[in-house]
């Protein structure tokens, strides 16, 4: 059979959380002002491990949106006018993400 390198496991894991604020079914409904987001890089292993709430966590490791996209080289948001797409980006972390809990 075919050797295979070692196995590369990922430090991190991200997400990123777009929604909108009206609460629309289909963001492709929603309108681009409307628009929120959270990003999340967070440890690839289990929060329990080191005896901390796993909110802590996530709070600990909420990211802007850039910082996804610098890290994993993606383009998030193209098809919005730019000026929603940069607000996205580059919003501070929030606990918007608190509103799905």
């Amino acid at each position: 059979g075919a050797k295979l390198g070692p196995l590369h496991v990922p430090t991190h894991l991200f997400f990123v959380i777009t929604w909108c604020s009206d609460k629309t079914a289909d963001l492709r409904d929603c309108d681009p002002h409307r628009l929120l987001a959270s990003a999340f890089l967070l440890p690839n292993w289990p929060f329990s491990l080191n005896c901390e709430a796993p909110e802590r966590t996530i709070k600990e490791n909420e990211a802007r949106v850039v910082d996804v996209e610098k890290l994993t080289g993606l383009s998030l948001y193209r098809a919005l006018p730019v000026y929603e797409a940069v607000r996205l980006r580059t919003s501070l972390p929030n606990d918007h993400w608190r509103t799905f809990a």
